[in-house]
């Protein structure tokens, strides 16, 4: 019990960004639920598009994804937030692929799941970089002073 006291308190003791990314990445996945639930016939169809679409919107979630999880009190390390990252996006790219069974003129499709966690590991891995990057610069202009 003293656990989830503990995992309480932290909740409402996370970082402000981490809860701007938090609503962020809530918004971003009704987006894409919004985005899968238009009709075949009312979106545009060039060939690979499809795929790029996929991958560039979940490397959308991947990267805010990440950004949530690293602005979070916890020490993750970058190799679990980047597998968290894979594993959420196919986790919701799966409920996306399966949702539009329902919708007219959409199918599942195998290629949009592997698309979408492509983009979804690419995500973290670009947060992952940004960071180490922005942490190199702010290394070189203390030792600069």
């Amino acid at each position: 019990m003293p656990s989830l006291i503990r995992l309480y308190v932290e909740f409402f003791e996370m970082k402000k960004r981490a809860w701007l990314a938090g609503i962020a990445l809530v918004l971003y996945c009704g987006f894409i639920f919004f985005l899968s639930s238009l009709p075949a016939s009312s979106i545009s169809s060039y060939p690979f598009s499809d795929k790029a679409k996929h991958f560039f919107l979940y490397l959308g979630l991947g990267f805010i994804f990440s950004y949530f999880l690293k602005n979070l009190k916890w020490d993750i390390s970058w190799f679990a937030i980047c597998t968290a990252a894979l594993f959420f996006s196919f986790i919701y790219g799966l409920s996306d692929e399966i949702h539009q069974l329902f919708v007219p003129g959409r199918t599942f499709d195998l290629i949009d799941l592997i698309a979408d966690s492509v983009g979804g590991i690419s995500g973290g891995i670009m947060i992952f970089f940004l960071f180490e990057i922005n942490r190199s610069y702010a290394r070189r202009l203390t030792n600069n002073k």
